[in-house]
């Protein structure tokens, strides 16, 4: 036998199925990337419905539409050829080819959140979802106290220092629009300011009268959402919004002190660099909190 006829061509991934009478939750996951889809992404269609299944016996006693949904695959005639790689599927399903294969990978996900959430509520455990909507809460809540704080506040205040710093994010917007899971992806949010530029490795100022500029770049789902300039900041921090530009969009900040800022993004940035399309409900604008890395949340200047 030659070579040629021992080769052995790798298929192609089979087209995934749009067969109507697949349930709907099936289509709203189909337009994630694959490598994007997590367990909480089938919270949407199942929380209210299908999180107390304990009381039922069966799934289909709780979930009539989707049973129905998986009778009308049963009854769909198969052929010789869509029960070929068989031996690579699940014998024991409804097999009407291999465009259902992503179909029956779904569904076995979304039956073992199904699972996750019982005994998560078995334990008393909090959901990684509402995990993540915790921390982000948090970093809100210590950036709005900082607020108060110097709002309330008369009197000196330290000069401001931004450059070179690092500053991390907490967003409840981009937890309610934008969230990929409890990942490094989707919690890495941050935003650096530049320093002034190296000469031979050292920061230098800029020559007297020439007019200062503040650059940065904001980082958010392993990428960088965007790079933005503008004119330097006042020496004192405070409430005052300043506006920086990145392209044809405007970034505003609230530089509170030291250690705490908040930043306003329009939507098309965040979901220029996110791996999903924008939800039709984004506002156009999503607010984030800032703290500067190492900060240790002792007393604000």
């Amino acid at each position: 036998m030659s070579s040629l006829d021992s080769y052995s061509r790798r298929k192609s991934p089979p087209p995934r199925s749009r067969d109507p009478s697949l349930p709907s939750w099936y289509y709203r996951i189909l337009e994630y990337p694959d490598h994007t889809v997590c367990y909480e992404d089938f919270d949407e269609d199942i929380s209210e419905r299908d999180s107390d299944e304990e009381n039922c016996e069966t799934d289909s006693d709780c979930d009539e539409d989707e049973s129905e949904d998986y009778s009308k695959l049963d009854c769909m005639g198969c052929s010789d050829s869509d029960w070929s790689d068989v031996d690579e599927r699940d014998e024991t399903r409804s097999n009407p080819g291999r465009e259902y294969d992503y179909y029956y990978e779904l569904k076995k996900q979304r039956e073992e959140r199904k699972q996750q959430i019982k005994q998560e509520k078995k334990d008393g455990e909090l959901t990684s979802k509402e995990e993540t909507r915790q921390i982000e809460q948090k970093r809100e809540k210590q950036v709005k106290k900082a607020y108060q704080r110097v709002k309330n506040r008369r009197g000196y205040r330290d000069n401001l220092t931004l450059r070179g710093k690092r500053f991390w994010l907490g967003s409840l917007d981009h937890w309610q629009y934008a969230y990929i899971g409890f990942t490094v992806q989707f919690m890495t949010k941050f935003v650096d300011f530049d320093d002034y530029l190296d000469v031979d490795g050292w920061p230098m100022r800029p020559p007297p009268g020439q007019q200062l500029e503040l650059r940065g770049h904001v980082g958010m789902h392993e990428k960088s959402a965007c790079y933005f300039s503008g004119l330097d900041p006042p020496a004192r921090p405070g409430l005052k919004d300043f506006v920086f530009q990145s392209g044809e969009h405007s970034l505003s900040f609230q530089f509170i002190d030291n250690h705490h800022l908040i930043m306003k993004l329009p939507r098309e940035v965040v979901f220029g660099c996110h791996p999903r399309k924008m939800p039709p409900n984004t506002p156009s604008i999503l607010t984030f909190y800032g703290i500067e890395d190492g900060w240790g949340g002792k007393k604000s200047s």
